[in-house]
């Protein structure tokens, strides 16, 4: 293995520990944003919408990052 391989392994490692990280962090941002709805009175709905939309969109960027990773390794030739 050269070391390009070995980068892009380690940069697939990275990836992979940061998603283990990612749905920890979505699932405090979806109960924060729960808190804000529940006791946010009548500006709680406003306040939650932010949350629950960076959660979400926070989500969606975490699994597609290792996909797009997977397919930048299959597509790389040097």
């Amino acid at each position: 293995m050269g070391v390009i391989d070995t980068l892009c392994n380690l940069g697939l490692e990275v990836v992979t520990w940061i998603q283990k990280l990612g749905f920890p962090a979505c699932a405090i941002a979806f109960g924060i944003g729960g808190l804000f709805h529940i006791f946010g009175g009548t500006k709680g709905v406003d306040k939650c919408k932010g949350w629950y939309i960076g959660a979400g969109s926070g989500f969606l960027v975490v699994l597609g990052a290792k996909a797009f990773a997977e397919f930048l390794q299959g597509r790389i030739t040097f």
